[in-house]
């Protein structure tokens, strides 16, 4: 049963998979469908104006909802705790995603934040797992804390160059994420040491010493990879050859890998070895196959990998 009174649905009681809120109602009361663990489906009217605070919190099954157009904010809590929401469609007009809004949604895995959105608060999709791609608005202009903390399977975000404000840490234990920003992509800080904005300061600067050595390394991996006789990139790299490209290995990028043995003497037969070891020891097959292969291709055996190499006709 859903209790409605002057516009506003203030409480849902019962166990239905599915609920209509009739045409008219302009509110969902704070908590409203709260803990409501049977509901799967729920279809909002066009006439609604404000979901307030909670309104689906804990709704574990609830694997899909359209929010209306007229809806200018997506509230704190709204749809925390919802493991199955898989789908969910956000209109133009909502001004702000609320701390909290979608944390532990841990089946969510796209989400598209329409024009308008100016911020997201702070925890809005911490622990949401399984997201993959996020695609912001160029009228976004904040990021609080921890907003996307624990989204372990994000691999990339875009980030729109007129963002005035991203809080330390919001991308916090992102440890698969590319952020691009005013036209630098580098790997998220997982260790809340250093802030966006810092990043791209040094960046310009070509201070790559004083970031996080997980930050630089993927800094100068992609100047390299951009330019592969980029100075600046090249003497960073030849001071900690095997540390950096063990740090290629741990990200599996076989296409920057690939680059260096196309373009550049930086591979050596004196260096090969570890990093194929390395490979093995990550199962990290493909770029073990890779390096492998071009230790053949430049003859690097001692003489007792020669004679195995004949005699198997390798």
């Amino acid at each position: 049963m859903v209790e409605i009174k002057n516009g506003i649905v203030k409480k849902y009681i019962g166990n239905d998979t599915s609920v209509i809120i009739p045409e008219g109602v302009l509110k969902i009361g704070d908590r409203a469908f709260l803990n409501c663990t049977s509901l799967k489906n729920m279809i909002l009217p066009k006439s609604l104006k404000i979901i307030e605070d909670g309104a689906f919190k804990n709704c574990s099954h609830l694997t899909s909802i359209n929010i209306p157009e007229g809806v200018t904010g997506i509230a704190r809590e709204t749809f925390e705790g919802c493991t199955n929401l898989t789908n969910i469609i956000i209109p133009e007009g909502v001004l702000k995603i609320g701390d909290r809004a979608f944390l532990n949604c841990t089946s969510l895995t796209n989400i598209i934040l329409p024009e308008g959105v100016k911020k997201i608060g702070d925890y809005a999709f911490f622990g949401c797992a399984n997201l993959k791609n996020i695609i912001l608005p160029k009228s976004l202009k904040i990021i609080e804390g921890n907003a996307f903390t624990n989204c372990i399977n994000l691999t990339s975000i875009t980030i729109p160059d007129d963002v005035g404000y991203i809080a330390l840490g919001a991308f916090y234990h992102c440890i698969k994420l590319k952020i691009t920003f005013q036209g630098f992509t580098f790997l998220a800080d997982t260790e809340r040491s250093i802030n966006i904005f810092d990043i791209v300061d040094l960046i310009r600067k070509k201070e790559f010493e004083k970031m996080p050595s997980r930050i630089a390394y993927s800094v100068i991996w992609n100047l390299f990879y951009h330019d592969p006789q980029d100075e600046t990139a090249l003497a960073y790299i030849k001071k900690r050859l095997t540390k950096m490209c063990k740090f290629l290995i741990d990200q599996n990028e076989l296409p920057i890998i690939q680059k260096i043995l196309d373009s550049s003497h930086l591979l050596t037969k004196k260096n090969i070895d570890p990093l194929i070891q390395y490979a093995i020891d990550q199962k990290q097959i493909e770029i073990q196959i890779l390096l492998t292969d071009y230790k053949m291709q430049k003859n690097w055996y001692d003489d007792t990998e020669s004679q195995i190499q004949k005699k198997f006709n390798l």
